[in-house]
């Protein structure tokens, strides 16, 4: 019976979030999602997400609020942001369709340089035997 309700909820999830599917993957140009389970159960993982060259949305202000410059450091921090947002988001929707993690994750750090993300992290679950027959031990 539980199972049921986890099926009707996971597909219900993937029906609403296949709109931003697409909107999310538009800018990612590659990405790898990689697993590695422990002697002890630790389910650990790395997602690296790379992007195409593309400036971020920069708000000005109207005709009477002339918005000051902005530099390039603030654009490239800007994009930086905007990447790691988009890469948690793709990585979220990577978890759900795998079924990696199915309780949550800790993220362990994450690296952002010249529009490649890499998101290193942890599963809140132990591995079960399906876990290990899936992903590998």
């Amino acid at each position: 019976m539980a199972y049921r309700i986890v099926i009707l909820a996971t597909a219900l999830f993937l029906t609403l979030s296949c709109a931003s599917g697409p909107q999310r993957a538009k800018s990612i140009t590659n990405e790898s999602f990689l697993t590695d389970i422990k002697e002890n159960g630790a389910k650990l993982f790395v997602y690296i997400a790379n992007f195409r060259g593309q400036a971020p949305a920069v708000h000005r202000g109207g005709n009477n609020n002339p918005a000051p410059p902005v530099s390039m450091s603030q654009l490239r921090s800007e994009m930086a942001l905007r990447q790691e947002e988009m890469a948690i988001e793709a990585l979220e929707y990577k978890l759900l369709t795998s079924g990696y993690c199915r309780d949550g994750y800790f993220i362990l750090g994450n690296y952002n340089q010249f529009g490649s993300v890499e998101i290193r992290g942890e599963c809140q679950e132990s591995a079960t035997d399906s876990d290990k027959r899936l992903f590998g031990s």
